[in-house]
């Protein structure tokens, strides 16, 4: 493919992972039509996982919680490499672990 000066993407192949950290929040400042409703698909995707929360009454091992746990788990393309673990590019993401302490995040906030 060739690169031309007014390409406004970026293409580094990276072997190892880099210390580069994408800001999520950027894609509600641009103004490109293709993001035009990324804050209301983003925000019906927790509204949906936290319904799932809801539906489980807490139960953390019931299948709507379970399935909360599930949508917010975003594993990383090993192609991307941002980051940083510990000397390979097979990235996590937001894991399990963090998948759990979300639903639990939006567990507490429907209680209070």
């Amino acid at each position: 493919m060739t690169r031309h000066d007014d390409d406004d993407w970026f293409d580094q192949e990276c072997t190892a992972d880099t210390l580069l950290y994408v800001d999520p929040f950027l894609v509600f400042d641009d103004t490109d039509p293709f993001w035009a409703e990324t804050h209301t698909k983003l925000t019906e995707f927790f509204e949906l996982a936290m319904s799932y929360v809801i539906e489980s009454g807490g139960v953390r091992r019931s299948a709507p919680w379970r399935k909360a746990e599930r949508m917010l788990t975003f594993p990383e393309p090993k192609e991307f490499a941002l980051g940083l673990s510990m000397g390979h590019r097979a990235g996590s993401g937001t894991g399990a672990d963090f998948a759990r302490r979300m639903a639990e995040a939006l567990d507490i906030l429907h209680t209070h």
